[in-house]
């Protein structure tokens, strides 16, 4: 196979080896992209038993393991949430050295952080994650709380 491209210098033919590599290096990253779009990473869910990172490593993340009064909220433009871990043995391996979930979804990162906090600190509460009506409840109190603590101008 031979792998052509037109610059303002010229055409360039890159054949071989070369080419080669570079079509399946590109091939890899379309890939990935789409498996990351299909598997609608990244995601996650909170359970009654922890946090759940479902996709191609999937890690499960037991409340027990978290410390109470964390996460803190991060800033608005945070890409990362770190987690206070009061177990570490419970984290999964691959999180131990770096406890941080990623923040790429669409949901507001304080409602995450609170919500998080908030199952840490009420385990009686981790038995209705799923419902509309603990959803709601969940919701409303985080925003109130929230709003109480940004001060208006």
């Amino acid at each position: 196979m031979c792998l052509q491209s037109r610059t303002i210098f010229g055409e360039r033919v890159v054949d071989g080896p070369v080419g080669n590599l570079m079509i399946a290096i590109s091939g890899t990253c379309v890939a990935v992209l789409i498996g990351m779009v299909w598997c609608d990473l990244p995601r996650l869910e909170l359970r009654a038993e922890g946090i759940h990172l479902p996709g191609l490593r999937a890690l499960d993340i037991p409340w027990e393991a978290l410390a109470p009064g964390f996460p803190q909220r991060p800033t608005m433009r945070s890409w990362l949430l770190r987690l206070t871990v009061a177990r570490l043995e419970l984290l999964p391996v691959r999180m131990r050295r770096r406890p941080m979930l990623s923040l790429g979804w669409d949901t507001h990162p304080w409602l995450v952080a609170g919500a998080i906090r908030w199952y840490v600190e009420h385990p009686e509460d981790r038995v209705r994650i799923g419902t509309r009506a603990e959803h709601d409840r969940l919701v409303s109190m985080l925003r109130a709380s929230t709003e109480a603590a940004t001060p208006v101008a």
